[in-house]
């Protein structure tokens, strides 16, 4: 009399893994560091923007003037 329950056998058969290193151009490197600058300081000048934009609302709600937008 055997033991009740389901059982699973694996067969584990090796696997080989390769893995390349390799180097990429000074020129890819180069480009990747402009874009990332870029985009740093795009987002920084529309965050920019946004804050003068709301401190200059919240200065003339307060003062009483209408509201100009540029």
């Amino acid at each position: 009399m055997g033991i009740p329950g389901v059982f699973f056998n694996y067969e584990i058969s090796p696997m080989l893994i390769v893995h390349h290193e390799r180097r990429q151009a000074f020129a890819h490197f180069l480009t990747s560091m402009c874009a990332i600058i870029g985009g740093v300081l795009t987002v920084a000048s529309i965050l920019d923007s946004f804050l003068f934009r709301a401190h200059n609302v919240v200065k003339n709600s307060s003062s009483g003037s209408s509201v100009k937008m540029m």
